[in-house]
């Protein structure tokens, strides 16, 4: 935890402090990457996951036919499709890393908000 972290916890009630503890603890991988599949953009991501896994088996399968082909053109053929294979699975994991960031960010920023409602409905300034 961060000065500011305790700072912040200083300045909190009890209450909110223990209530704001539950939340302190990242949520596992699984959770968070299961979060992505949940969601408006749940079709988005389901259709990324349904053309990723053939998309892999195909680059594996491309992999392995460039390492055992002996003619250069076929071997060519079979990197191509294999290269193919590694970009879209590529952008497939930062199109999901850079959503699992955004959940994180939104998850911080409804923290604050509670914050904020909880610090006005005592009756606190907020600025």
């Amino acid at each position: 935890m961060t000065k500011l972290d305790e700072a912040i916890n200083e300045t909190l009630s009890k209450e909110d402090a223990e209530f704001l503890a539950r939340f302190d603890a990242e949520p596992a991988f699984s959770q968070q990457m299961f979060g992505v599949l949940r969601g408006p953009m749940a079709w988005v991501y389901w259709l990324f996951l349904i053309f990723a896994v053939p998309l892999g088996v195909l680059g594996v399968y491309g992999g392995w036919k460039f390492a055992v082909e002996s003619d250069l053109t076929t071997m060519i053929r079979w990197g191509g499709v294999t290269l193919f294979c590694l970009l879209v699975l590529i952008t497939v994991r930062i199109v999901f890393f850079l959503q699992i960031n955004t959940n994180q960010i939104l998850r911080e920023l409804k923290r604050v908000e509670l914050q904020v409602a909880r610090a006005q409905a005592r009756g606190g300034d907020v600025v």
